[in-house]
Order: C-alpha cells, then structure tokens, then sequence
C-alpha cells in the first residue's frame, strides 16, 4: 500500500472516530425545551379560558421530566433556564420559579408588584426578555378594558406600561408578546379595540 493510501487512511479512521465520539457522547446540539403538558381545562366562570397542567422540560442530552409545579403559561427557555409562572386551580398567579435543566436546581422569586392580588385584574401571556431580564405581559380588568406591562426580573420593577384600553371581547389569551431582542419587545395589537400597535423599546 502506498505512502499516499495509508495517509487517507489514517484520515478516513480519524474522522470516524470522531464522529462515533460525538454521538456517543453526552454532549448534544440540541438544546433544552419546555411544554405544557397533562393539561386541564380551567373553570368556565375564570376571566380567560385556560388550560392547567404541568411542564415538562427535555434537556439537552433529550431526557425528559415533569415538573412538579401547575400552570397554564408557556414556559420561556433561556439558555439551560426554564421560566415558569405557577399557578394555582382558579388561575391564580402564585410565583415565579426558575428551573435549571443542566443542574436541577430550582430557584424561586416573587411576582412584580402589580400582579400580587387578582381582586379585579387578570394577568395573562407572559412572555420572558433573550436575555431573562425582563418580562412582558398584559393585564385584564374586571371591566374589559386592559394594558400591557413590561417589569424588570427578578427585582419586579415597573419598567414600562400602555394606557388602559378597551379590549375586543373575544374573551381569549392574547399571543406571547413578541421579544425583537432584549430591549425591544412588541405586543398583539388585535388583543384591542380598536387594535392598537404597542412596541416598548429600550
């Protein structure tokens, strides 16, 4: 065998190796997601119709598990970083929880300020900054009108705000708020009536 055909050879060897090793390994492209799962319809008499259930999350290496905590907001996924809002049976928000895919590790924080008390507004389709710095959310009042929010994470400090307008009565959670990049966020402008486009930039 030719100098030259061991060469290629030895090249060919090599790159199998390599590629044995990286889908063998525990390493994976894939990165960590979240869902809803196990979901519940809420109660008929709740401001917005909802689902409750579980998260599960599935993390890098593509295990999966279920978490132990209710609600009935999408999950927002920063980096190995799943964001949950917890809620209780009615709707209520109760907390903001942290779970660390890579680790495990559970962090918990209070809510933003003027989502603590439900006696005549509903928080809804809250939606977390790239960065986890931030989050965007709408809140609904007991007379139909609404606005939208951004607050810093995890201080809770009121960082942006609408005025107060009246919904379009469609009695549905309004889309994520869309996040452009971590100082830009831009909101569903038909969750209004009439729809009004909202964009909050830094």
């Amino acid at each position: 065998m030719s100098e030259e055909n061991k060469n290629n050879y030895k090249i060919i060897l090599l790159i199998l190796i390599i590629v044995f090793f990286l889908v063998t390994s525990n390493n994976s492209f894939a990165g960590v997601s979240a869902e809803l799962v196990d979901k519940v319809l809420g109660p008929v008499d709740a401001p917005l119709m909802f689902n409750t259930g579980k998260i599960k999350v599935i993390d890098a290496n593509g295990k999966s598990k279920i978490l132990p905590y209710k609600t009935h907001f999408a999950p927002s996924v920063i980096g190995d970083n799943v964001y949950i809002i917890t809620t209780n049976v009615r709707g209520d928000v109760t907390g903001i929880i942290t779970y660390n895919a890579k680790n495990g590790r559970v962090k918990k924080y209070p809510l933003p300020s003027d989502i603590n008390t439900f006696k005549k507004k509903f928080f809804c389709s809250p939606s977390f900054s790239p960065d986890g710095n931030k989050i965007a959310y709408y809140i609904v009042f007991d007379d139909g009108k609404g606005k939208v929010v951004v607050s810093s994470f995890p201080d809770g400090e009121l960082l942006k705000e609408s005025l107060t307008y009246e919904l379009n009565g469609r009695g549905v959670t309004p889309l994520l708020p869309n996040w452009k990049t971590p100082q830009s966020v831009e909101f569903e402008d038909e969750f209004f009536d009439p729809p009004i486009k909202i964009n909050f930039i830094w």
